[in-house]
Order: C-alpha cells, then sequence, then structure tokens
C-alpha cells in the first residue's frame, strides 16, 4: 500500500502516545473504511487503486493513517511515501517507494499481485482512470465530504466541548474536520462560550492558508472573495461585478480549485471555505466587503427584475442569500435547501395537507380561516415542493381591495366560537393578509 505520510517521524513512547491520542479523536467515515477493510479480506482485491480525493483539510491524512493501521492489523506491510516531498517524475516516486521499502537504490520495487495502492489529493484523478479499459475496473475513486452532523457531535464531545457551543461551532464547520479541530480547540479552552468567526481571526487564517495556499494577484483574490458572497458564481456576474475583461480566465481559475464545486447554475464554494473567506473579509477590511454586497445586490436585482417563473424564484433565492448571516432573517430560513425548492398553484389534492399545516402551528380557528380562503380564493394559494415534489409549504396572497365583502364578513362569522370573541375577527383580518407555514 502506497500512501502519503503527512506527519513527522515518530519513535518510542511519544509515538505510541500520539497515535492513541489520534486514535481515540478519530470519528466517522464508516463507508470508507468497511470499502477498504472488505478489501483487505478479499483474496483478490476487487479493486488495486483507491482514489481519495477532496479539499485541504476535510481529513485525508486522518483517513490514510487508518487504512494503514487496517492493513498493519490484517498482516500486510503499510508503506508511505508522501507526494510533496519528492521529484514530481516516475523516477523520483520509485526512488522514494524504493527508500521507503528499504531496498537499494538500484533493486526494482515490485508490489505483490494483491497489493492496494491508495493515492490522496485535492484534485479528482483524470477521466483516463475512469475510460482506459485496462484501469477502469481496478480503480475505485472516493470523494471524501464532511463529517455528517451525528459525527461532528460525537467528535466535539471527544474534545470535551461544552454542549452550549455545539451548535455554533457546527453551523460554522459544516462538519469540516479541520475547521472542527480549529473551533474545538477554541471552544474547549473556554475562551468563548460559542463561536463566532469574526471574534477568531487565527482560525480564519489557517483554514484560508488550506485552502488557498497562493492566490495570483489582487483580481482573483476578488473573484474568491465574489463566489464566497454569492450562492452560485457565473462568468456573467464576474465580469459584471469585478468589471473585467479577465472574467473569462477568473472563472476558469476558479473553476480549478479544489475547494469550488460547479453545478448547473454556476461554481459555488465549499461551505468552510465560503464562510472562511466571507468572514475574513468582513473582518478584514469592512469597506471593501460592503462595497462588494453593493455591487453583487445591484446585479442580482437586475437580474430579479428581467426574469419570469423559474428564473425569477432562482433570482429571489440569490438576493435572499446575500442576507444569510443578517441576525434578522437567519433564523427563517434553511440556508443549505435554498434554491431546491420551487412555488407552484397548489392544487386541489394539497388543500387537505395545508390545512393540517395550518392546524399544527396555529391552531383550529387558523385552520378555519385558511379553509375559508383557499375555497373562495384558490387562485391566491401557492404550494412550496421540495426536490423530490413533496409538499414543504406554502403561501397564501389575498388582495384585500378587490376581495367580496361578503366573503370576508362569513370568516368574521365561521371564527368565533358562540359569537362571543373578537380575537378571531382580528386574527381573520391578519390572516387574510397572507398565510406562509412550513411542514
Amino acid at each position: 500500500m502506497s500512501v502519503p505520510n503527512p506527519r513527522p517521524e515518530r519513535s518510542g513512547r511519544l509515538a505510541e502516545r500520539l497515535l492513541a491520542a489520534e486514535r481515540r479523536c478519530f470519528v466517522g467515515r464508516a463507508a470508507e473504511l468497511k470499502l477498504f477493510a472488505e478489501a483487505l479480506r478479499d483474496g483478490e482485491p476487487r479493486f488495486a487503486v483507491l482514489h481519495v480525493h477532496g479539499p485541504g483539510g476535510v481529513g485525508k491524512s486522518m483517513l490514510l493513517g487508518e487504512y494503514a493501521r487496517l492493513g498493519e492489523a490484517a498482516g500486510s506491510a503499510a508503506v508511505r511515501v508522501d507526494g510533496r516531498s519528492i521529484e514530481a517524475s516516475p523516477a523520483g516516486f520509485l526512488l522514494a517507494l524504493r527508500q521507503a521499502m528499504g531496498l537499494p537504490a538500484s533493486a526494482s520495487p515490485e508490489l505483490p499481485e494483491q497489493s492496494i495502492v491508495v493515492i490522496a489529493g485535492r484534485q479528482a484523478p483524470g477521466a483516463a482512470w475512469r475510460t482506459d479499459p485496462g484501469w477502469c475496473d481496478l480503480v475505485r475513486i472516493v470523494s471524501l465530504r464532511n463529517l455528517p452532523p451525528e459525527d461532528s457531535r460525537a467528535y466535539l464531545r471527544l474534545r470535551a466541548v461544552p454542549a452550549a457551543g455545539h451548535e455554533s461551532a457546527l453551523a460554522f464547520t459544516h462538519g469540516h474536520p479541520l475547521a472542527l479541530a480549529l473551533v474545538a480547540d477554541l471552544l474547549a479552552r473556554g475562551d468563548q462560550p460559542t463561536f463566532s468567526p469574526e471574534g477568531a481571526p487565527d482560525v480564519m487564517r489557517v483554514l484560508l492558508e488550506r485552502f488557498v495556499e497562493q492566490v495570483p494577484g489582487t483580481a482573483h483574490r476578488r473573484a474568491l472573495e465574489v463566489c464566497a458572497r454569492t450562492r452560485v458564481t457565473t462568468q456573467t456576474l464576474l465580469a459584471d461585478v469585478l468589471g473585467s475583461a479577465d472574467a473569462p480566465a477568473l472563472f476558469d481559475w476558479l473553476r480549478g480549485l479544489s475547494f469550488i464545486e460547479d453545478g448547473p447554475e454556476g461554481l459555488f464554494p465549499h461551505d468552510v471555505a465560503r464562510e472562511a473567506l466571507d468572514a475574513d473579509l468582513r473582518w478584514r477590511d469592512p469597506g471593501s466587503f460592503r462595497d462588494l454586497h453593493r455591487r453583487v445586490l445591484r446585479f442580482l436585482v437586475r437580474r430579479l427584475q428581467s426574469q419570469s417563473g423559474r428564473d425569477q424564484q432562482r433570482a429571489y433565492f440569490d438576493v435572499l442569500f446575500l442576507s444569510r448571516n443578517s441576525p434578522v432573517m437567519r433564523p427563517f430560513y434553511d440556508w443549505q435547501a435554498m434554491g431546491t425548492a420551487w412555488a407552484e398553484p397548489a392544487r386541489t389534492e394539497d388543500v387537505p395537507d395545508i390545512l393540517a399545516m395550518v392546524r399544527r402551528h396555529e391552531g383550529e380557528a387558523s385552520e378555519r380561516i385558511a379553509a375559508h380562503w383557499l375555497e373562495h380564493r384558490p387562485h391566491g394559494c401557492f404550494a412550496f415542493r421540495s426536490a423530490a415534489g413533496q409538499l414543504s409549504g406554502f403561501l397564501l396572497q389575498l388582495t384585500l381591495d378587490t376581495a367580496d365583502p361578503r366573503a370576508a364578513r362569513s370568516t368574521r362569522r365561521s371564527t368565533r366560537p358562540g359569537g362571543s370573541s373578537a380575537a378571531p375577527a382580528r386574527r381573520a383580518r391578519a390572516s387574510a393578509s397572507g398565510t406562509c407555514a412550513s411542514g
């Protein structure tokens, strides 16, 4: 097995203590460990090469250490080669492999037939690994992602982080292992009860160094800041906000970064990279942050005004996303799901579920109000659906100056139990202006 070894050499009791400490704090990666363990047990492994890729700090080195431990426990020798410290050539790799295997410089290193080679890096492997007839069946590719919330919480508990700080840590790190480790260290020391990126510039600096080792120039830095500020970044947006004829080259540069992903609408950064870049600019240069915000907002508002239908909904989501860190706006939206839901006119079969939502959140009186207006103004109701097409919320809009006064009076009568209370009538008037509920 050939794996990088990013850690300094250790010896004796100290090495054992350090490895034991690392083992105690290792959480998650069950699927990745199972894949490798099963390959070790097979008499003839199902793959010869395991390629693990992911952005800086996502836990590749820790996972490779676990792979080496599993291999040694199964009776296999673990041979490690750090690609950062060798000459970038086939000859340089063979020399490093000979040294790692304890062979003379002139010997030809040969791996046993059952060997499994593990390659780890930030970039995904080239297309040839998937398309070459000889290799496509012998390679497995693992894209290493953030830890899920349950594993992230388990790690925070292992690091003795007080429970009061867990939610703020998860909200910032999104389960990114390096970010979790840095934030856990800060919270476990008791420096602050909850985590705030603006109050931890040293954490931001370490994360940015890991994500962006070298930025070619000022224009590239600004392109990164635009990408961090927006839900998705397009070449058109870059050209408008930066006013630069270099937008095509900047867009291609962004696209090649390991922590930038591309989707059908444009480019977007890894969650914790977005948070780190955005918080760093807000802390380092508040004036530039406000200027960038205004430039992006102007572009998005123009786009919102010029679009219709689904494109207009996406533009509206983009405008909302700019306010994701506002203490006023943040509690009201599921920012991670932003752009994955859509609205359309409610259907007749949606009515029972809509009424159930109102009853669950606001009670029976509001349910009767909603039922009345769904009957008299069904065209004013819009259903929000998830990516799977399920009803997740609704919006009921009424134009009051055109509403039938008899319908409003009927609403007031229907919401007065025994006709003795005026409170339901006030609720009817409030609800008539619009009701929004979520499942």
